[in-house]
């Protein structure tokens, strides 16, 4: 607030001067209610010389889900496995959340955010890797389907519970409730036999493997004596224990890992510039939430079909165009809100159907003993370009900048994808050999489709002993 100073006139009249001094502000302040009762920052008065305090929860909250999701799925590769991390990951949100609607002192409201969100993406990797594992090559798509429409579901509901409830520790709240629901899913929820199989429990994996075998209807059309000598031949095969680095010691799998982590690195931005211009756009921002969000279901149905009948490849290029297309036309539109939000919505659907491969694409091309982490370093990747996005919409450089940067960003999103084979109708690789010759026949400059994918082949050749050999003893 401006300085002054009082003085007594000639008259003994008593008057306030103000000058052009700035002081901190001492009466207290009050806040605009229209949208919100309370909200994080007003009820704790973040502002003036407190606001970077926000700034600094954004910047802890992207912190502790890029260690999470760094440390977490390689703790669930090589120790725990998928299952257990999951429950791992969604009771630290729970016991890290609930503090948060009563402590007060900044220091400890940064630590408890940044452990809150180690687990965020953990919560969602976990069971969509496992239920990746478990079915078959051609309902792999309609899996990323389905979770990408919860996902959506959940974002959409957000902006009722948000207009209802109006209250900040309300929200809150009811974000912890389907975390304990998840553990009614604890006796139901499998372990990955896949998984299990790399770390050599057999017994286990036949456990589950039989489960799945009843559920089909095909109990009794083989004995568990020859289900885990099959297993025992294929546990032979695999490499135990082997880190995420050991993906740079073959050049195609090298190239292809680094090519998916720029892809992600690439359109976290375009996501959450779109998520992100809801705060700064006139209107209802409840209204703006729910119509951005909802134009990701559409993404979901469109990435289906299209990966389905006409493979991976076209949806990234095709999505990528419309994404640059949009990038273009959005500068002509920021004067026009209701435009400027078509156009918005439209490059969510694009980039939503890109970030539909971004989840598929690690599952079907790394091998299982570092899937998990490698799909959560992809997330990483893009959760680091993600940071640029708040300073974007807010570099000050005028209203059409973060368009332009996002067109250049896209364009090279779209070199990314040149290397990555498509893998329609492949069998996810097991072992870092089958990675390595994953697409083997199938040529960059090829359209595989629905009604040519016959023409190529399906699977890795079989290895021999001599090239299991050589991958036991660590040679490329």
């Amino acid at each position: 607030m401006y300085d002054g100073y009082w003085a007594t006139t000639i008259n003994g009249t008593l008057t306030y001067t103000p000058t052009t001094d700035i002081k901190e502000c001492s009466h207290g302040w009050e806040f605009e209610q229209s949208d919100f009762i309370e909200t994080d920052p007003t009820e704790h008065e973040l502002v003036c010389d407190k606001s970077s305090y926000a700034h600094n929860t954004m910047s802890i909250n992207l912190a502790g889900r890029a260690l999470g999701t760094l440390i977490m799925p390689m703790i669930a590769d090589k120790y725990f496995g998928r299952r257990i991390m999951f429950y791992v990951a969604v009771a630290s949100y729970i016991i890290f959340t609930l503090p948060l609607l009563w402590v007060s002192h900044p220091t400890a409201r940064l630590l408890l955010r940044f452990i809150q969100c180690c687990g965020f993406e953990t919560n969602y990797l976990m069971p969509y890797v496992i239920l990746m594992e478990l079915i078959p090559p051609n309902r792999r798509d309609l899996t990323v389907m389905l979770t990408f429409v919860s996902w959506t579901l959940g974002m959409s509901s957000m902006s009722l519970v948000a207009y209802l409830s109006m209250h900040w520790k309300v929200i809150s709240a009811v974000s912890i409730v389907p975390m304990v629901l998840s553990f009614i899913y604890w006796r139901m929820l499998p372990e990955s036999p896949r998984w299990l199989l790399s770390k050599g429990r057999l017994r286990e994996c036949a456990d589950i493997l039989f489960n799945i075998g009843a559920a089909n209807g095909t109990k009794g059309t083989v004995t568990r004596e020859e289900v885990e000598e099959e297993l025992r031949d294929l546990s032979y095969r695999l490499p135990a224990n082997e880190p995420l680095s050991r993906v740079f010691v073959y050049p195609k799998l090298r190239l292809r890992a680094c090519m998916l982590f720029l892809l992600s690195f690439t359109q976290f931005p375009v996501y959450g510039v779109g998520v992100m211009s809801m705060t700064i756009m006139p209107g209802n921002y409840f209204m703006s939430h729910l119509i951005l969000t909802l134009f990701e279901i559409p993404s979901v149905f469109v990435g289906l079909t299209v990966t389905h009948y006409f493979g991976r490849r076209f949806l990234a290029f095709s999505s990528l165009f419309l994404c640059g297309i949009c990038c273009i036309v959005a500068p002509f539109c920021v004067d026009h809100m209701w435009k400027l939000i078509a156009v918005l919505a439209v490059l969510k659907l694009a980039v939503s159907c890109t970030l539909y491969l971004v989840f598929l694409l690690p599952s079907e091309i790394l091998p299982t003993p570092v899937r998990t982490s490698g799909a959560g370093l992809t997330v990483v990747s893009g959760m680091l370009g993600m940071t640029f996005a708040p300073y974007l919409l807010q570099s000050g450089q005028g209203g059409t900048l973060q368009y332009w940067v996002l067109l250049g960003i896209t364009l090279l999103g779209a070199l990314t994808v040149v290397p990555i084979p498509e893998t329609l109708g492949l069998v996810m690789p097991q072992t870092f050999l089958e990675g390595e010759e994953l697409g083997r026949g199938r040529p960059l400059t090829a359209w595989i489709h629905k009604w040519n994918v016959h023409k190529y082949p399906a699977a890795p050749p079989h290895h021999t002993k001599e090239e299991v050999q050589d991958l036991m003893n660590g040679k490329a």
